[in-house]
């Protein structure tokens, strides 16, 4: 399964689509600050563009996302960055973000571990879009689920190393 989170009115071939209104090709009505109402490991892909700065908790928006995903799924997410006006102007966002958000779902050495989870993802892209003419930008987060890889074994190991050294 595809999935569109926040689909709206412009649901794209081929995937299934999620939102708090009615539209025409939304596929099931539903408020996503209350989860994805999926199944685990049901999705092959996951898209959000301009869909996560209106759910209220960025923790439980990208732990469902994961949830959702099958191992090596990918999520597509665009949303307005924090670096222009785009993420402020409109009254209904309610989460803000920009590229660093996402680091705290990589498993990458240059990321804190401390505030992760191990509902970790691959990193395939991540990117900001160039400022609009109303001074806006977006940021573009691909990533892979990891799920069943030696990923979690790397990052439990060092966790694990991280407690020893600080019970020294």
């Amino acid at each position: 399964m595809n999935l569109d989170l926040c689909c709206g009115p412009r649901k794209p071939e081929g995937f299934y689509g999620i939102d708090s209104f009615n539209f025409d090709c939304v596929d099931k009505v539903h408020d996503l600050d209350c989860g994805i109402p999926l199944p685990n490991d049901s999705c092959d892909i996951v898209r959000a563009h301009d869909a996560i700065e209106h759910l209220h908790s960025p923790g439980q928006t990208m732990s469902e996302i994961w949830r959702v995903l099958k191992d090596e799924g990918l999520v597509d997410i665009l949303v307005p960055s924090t670096d222009g006006r785009g993420a402020f102007q409109d009254g209904t966002h309610v989460s803000f973000w920009n590229e660093n958000s996402f680091g705290y779902w990589v498993n990458s050495e240059d990321w804190i571990d401390y505030y992760r989870f191990e509902r970790l993802f691959e990193l395939v892209e991540l990117s900001t879009t160039p400022m609009s003419q109303d001074r806006a930008c977006h940021v573009i987060f691909k990533a892979r689920a990891v799920k069943n890889s030696q990923w979690i074994h790397k990052y439990n190991m060092r966790n694990q190393a991280r407690m020893i050294e600080g019970e020294a």
